[in-house]
């Protein structure tokens, strides 16, 4: 009996270190993570790579914005920069608050912020994020959270790209890589500050929207509120300022329940929900369903630098 134990375990090493081998042969091989359970893409979309390396020589700022990309499309370091303010947005592709959490646990000392304001996306509650997880795993460092990561979401294509990345990072490859600040397939350019600047003459047709088509939020998961009650403990236990918004999308009032969140916001943290707050038209402002266009932007950055309500909160107690 000991000797089958033995022979088990044996076969098992050798199948695993096999298994580990054949990924890093596999994500060696240009374009192997189509159509595979494997996607290891650095730079591929939103700028996450050369965001995550800025941090470290970007010093203190006075406001961090975090989320999806509605948020590193929305929050222009350079319309604030002009107001004395200095602003970092770490936003990443389809973020949920499984990813706000790892990248504020990871980044928040270093950026140390006066105010820190995080974008809630009702289908970001309601979702997963394996692909947001997989752009992590690809573009940012690895670390325990990568792997708290992978045993949350326990997904086959997760497992195999963390693998592949920590062998890169272990063979000192994974911090290699360059990306380009232009993209012109995407219309995208990097704004120093996290910001993705879109080509104006960029545009998709904004849906019109119908009263018998009226759309509705998923209900979040419960794995996505667990992480937005962790981060919540995070920021305040590093006694931050903090507060919760809600970007401008194209036809709002096309949704029933845009208030889906609400009820899991403390009463004591402050909530601004800008699809309320100020006027956007569909037409003008976004340049598709969920991503304001240069005009947009620029509409509600000057808001915000406007709004005494909102300022208040980056002032520091003496």
């Amino acid at each position: 009996m000991r000797q089958y134990f033995t022979t088990v375990f044996q076969f098992s090493i050798l199948t695993v270190g096999l298994y580990i081998i054949g990924i890093f042969i596999w994500g060696s091989i240009p374009y192997s993570y189509i159509g595979s359970n494997f996607l290891y893409r650095q730079g591929s979309y939103g700028h996450l790579n050369t965001r995550v390396k800025e941090i470290l020589k970007y010093g203190e700022v006075d406001i961090l914005f975090v989320g999806s990309s509605r948020v590193y499309r929305g929050f222009d370091p350079r319309i604030f920069e002009n107001h004395g303010l200095k602003i970092f947005v770490l936003g990443s592709s389809g973020q949920t608050p499984l990813q706000s959490y790892v990248l504020l646990t990871r980044y928040m000392d270093n950026l140390n912020p006066k105010l820190v304001v995080i974008d809630l996306l009702p289908s970001s509650f309601a979702i997963k994020g394996v692909e947001p997880t997989l752009d992590l795993l690809a573009n940012d460092r690895i670390d325990k959270l990568s792997l708290e990561m992978a045993f949350e979401q326990n997904d086959l294509m997760v497992w195999n790209t963390l693998i592949y990345a920590s062998i890169m990072d272990a063979i000192g490859k994974h911090d290699d890589f360059e990306e380009s600040i232009h993209k012109p397939l995407n219309n995208d350019t990097y704004i120093m500050g996290g910001y993705v600047h879109k080509d104006p003459n960029f545009q998709k047709e904004v849906e019109i929207c119908e009263k018998e088509k009226s759309e509705k939020w998923h209900e979040p998961l419960d794995v996505q509120l667990a992480y937005f009650k962790k981060m919540i403990s995070l920021l305040e236990r590093s006694k931050k300022k903090f507060v919760f918004i809600n970007m401008p999308i194209a036809h709002y009032n096309c949704f029933t329940n845009n208030d889906i969140l609400e009820r899991y916001i403390p009463e004591s943290i402050p909530y601004f929900d800008f699809n309320k707050l100020l006027e956007f038209k569909d037409s003008t402002d976004f340049y598709d369903k969920f991503h304001l266009n240069v005009n947009g932007v620029q509409k509600l950055d000057s808001f915000l630098l406007n709004d005494l309500s909102f300022l208040s909160h980056i002032k520091t107690e003496n």
